[in-house]
């Protein structure tokens, strides 16, 4: 089955039908092999996907200032090897890169479209501003980095969206870019699982992640658009994460975000019903395959690209 919508970032016509899930359907670019939604949710259904109520907002979960994660280390170093002074995160969250960088003594802005996370990360004395990043009227050149902690699968547009992150980029401006990658072993053998014997894909998570992309198309697209990709480092999704988002355990996953410590094992085993055989399935095939990439795959199934403005 194939439709009449170019690929995205590629523009290529030979588009075809992947999977439906969640009540959307996922189509797969056969030229650049770009994974993306069609058709799009609208912004007043992101809006509503993004909020406490539509279960993805991170205002409740908070961070511990005291604990910066080693990735982030790593972005922060980058950062400040490159002489950057003022940094952007787009998709801030509840803003704990955001505090690890001014804690490193950078001055740093964040935004995002969850007012919840927003209004919590204010409270700890954070820039972080709601709104899209053409919402906010920074003029050309304001930054000397831009971060997208795991954003840009989430944007409707990629390539314009890129564009305005290199304009409020200055000239030699760094560029740093985390998404999920089609392009390793896990990805692939649970996409064959999906193929063989039906049990859903995890790797999609519609309506969230509008695109999947691979390191290979991302890094073209980054270069197409006047970005100098300077390197590409690899880390693994939690095989928790993954087991999840195969849409088995959204019933369990409701109910683990309403449920004190406590109540955790009664949710757990109130959660068990008819997709109880999935869900031993999935759990163990997952579990499997999960290692069998830690002992074969040098790449992971996330990426993180450093790269710097022509």
């Amino acid at each position: 089955m194939r439709m009449k919508k170019k690929c995205f970032i590629c523009k290529n016509s030979k588009v075809g039908f992947l999977l439906r899930k969640n009540g959307y359907d996922l189509w797969h670019c056969e030229k650049c092999k770009l994974n993306f939604i069609y058709p799009q949710p609208t912004d007043k259904e992101l809006q509503k996907v993004y909020s406490l109520d539509g279960g993805y907002s991170h205002s409740s979960k908070g961070f511990d200032g005291d604990a910066v994660s080693a990735e982030y280390e790593k972005r922060i170093d980058f950062f400040v090897e490159n002489g950057v002074k003022r940094v952007l995160d787009v998709g801030c969250a509840s803003g704990a890169f955001v505090y690890s960088v001014k804690r490193r003594g950078l001055d740093v802005v964040g935004i995002d479209l969850d007012k919840d996370s927003i209004k919590f990360g204010k409270k700890k004395g954070l820039d972080l501003r709601y709104g899209g990043l053409e919402d906010m009227g920074f003029k050309a050149g304001s930054f000397d980095a831009v971060n997208l902690g795991d954003i840009i699968e989430h944007v409707k547009a990629p390539e314009r969206f890129l564009g305005e992150c290199l304009r409020v980029l200055k000239g030699n401006g760094v560029l740093v870019v985390s998404t999920p990658n089609t392009n390793s072993l896990f990805p692939k053998m649970t996409k064959w699982v999906y193929d063989k014997f039906g049990l859903m894909w995890s790797h999609p998570a519609p309506p969230y992640h509008l695109f999947d992309f691979s390191d290979e198309n991302l890094v073209r697209f980054l270069k197409k658009n006047g970005v100098e990709v300077l390197g590409v480092s690899y880390s693994r999704i939690p095989l928790m994460y993954s087991i999840y988002h195969t849409g088995y355990f959204d019933e369990m996953r409701g109910k683990m975000r309403r449920v004190s410590f406590g109540g955790i094992f009664g949710a757990l085993t109130k959660s068990f019903g008819r997709d109880i055989f999935q869900q031993v399935m999935v759990s163990f095939i997952y579990v499997v395959l999960f290692y069998i990439d830690k002992l074969f795959e040098k790449k992971g199934d996330q990426m993180i690209i450093y790269a710097v403005k022509k």
